[in-house]
């Protein structure tokens, strides 16, 4: 079935959670693919968000929202979302839906504050705020990040401490 352009989140959510677990790994195959090849499931990624004409960051985003909406099922896609951050130009949204998918997401963006790309550190301490899974790993990354060599990354670690709700014992 095909859900309308501007359908609420919650019910393209619902559609994707439709697909199952089962489907992570053709999710893991879509996110790591970077020729325009349509197969059966980013098809049906395509018609549930109603476009015709994906590029490789479209299906790439459609496939993390996916996951996202699975949650901890799709956990095993987490290796592959962590390449998408970094080949997408450190695009927030990828960091966000590892967050939604697994608690282990939060000890894998803090193993990437290591990532010779400042870009990459910088949009894992900005979303690292966001933690609720694991608050007191995250502030640790967080406070680590203030000594980067960027000053970018170290201002980003410096608000997100200040924003880290969950832990409201850590932040600054």
């Amino acid at each position: 079935e095909e859900i309308p352009w501007g359908t609420n989140q919650a019910a393209v959510d619902l559609a994707f959670q439709r697909l199952g677990a089962a489907a992570v790994p053709r999710l893991i195959t879509i996110m790591d693919d970077r020729e325009d090849r349509l197969d059966n499931l980013s098809y049906s990624i395509q018609r549930r968000i109603n476009s015709h004409a994906l590029d490789d960051f479209q299906r790439h985003w459609a496939a993390a929202q996916a996951c996202r909406a699975l949650g901890t099922n799709a956990a095993a896609a987490l290796p592959a979302l962590t390449r998408l951050l970094k080949r997408h130009d450190a695009t927030e949204e990828f960091a966000l839906d590892m967050l939604n998918v697994s608690p282990a997401s939060v000890s894998i963006l803090t193993n990437e504050l290591s990532d010779p790309n400042p870009k990459v550190r910088e949009t894992i301490v900005r979303v690292l705020k966001w933690s609720r899974l694991s608050p007191g790993t995250a502030a640790e990354a967080l406070i680590f990040a203030t000594r980067d060599k960027v000053p970018a990354v170290r201002t980003e670690a410096c608000w997100s401490l200040g924003w880290l709700r969950a832990c409201p014992e850590q932040s600054v």
